[in-house]
């Protein structure tokens, strides 16, 4: 029998780690285009601050830049979680290592997390901002 000290082994079949591997491939891409995004980003808001101007009440002022800025901070935490999982995760099948698989999970978890936590913000904005519109419709 059993105790509550012993943990449960997982032993995964070839067909398994087939399909890890592939999902590792999937978040490495996704990953790696990600960061493009990101260094575009890094590239696009000097570049629009520099040609627009700092005072600019045009398309490049701080209502463009700071919203930029922002997408750019809160998207790189989910891309780097992703592209940790598929550093380890990789490690983990070429390696047959049990801790880089431990590893890349926990970073898989992150992920999701990250992006739960979002979704709920935003739909809390989208409910504040329904919420506004309504009152400012109702008094107009």
């Amino acid at each position: 029998m059993e105790t509550n000290d012993q943990q449960k082994q997982m032993d995964f079949n070839e067909n398994t780690i087939k399909n890890l591997n592939e999902l590792r491939k999937w978040t490495n891409f996704i990953s790696i285009v990600g960061f493009i995004f990101i260094g575009l980003l890094i590239i696009l808001i000097p570049t629009i601050f520099l040609t627009q101007g700092p005072g600019s009440h045009g398309p490049g002022g701080a209502l463009t830049l700071v919203p930029l800025a922002i997408v750019m901070v809160i998207y790189f935490f989910p891309i780097y979680f992703l592209f940790m999982f598929s550093k380890h995760m990789k490690k983990a099948i070429e390696d047959s290592d049990n801790s880089n698989f431990e590893t890349s999970f926990k970073y898989l978890k992150f992920h999701y997390r990250f992006m739960g936590i979002l979704i709920i913000v935003m739909l809390g904005i989208y409910l504040i901002a329904g919420i506004i519109m309504l009152i400012s419709k109702a008094i107009l």
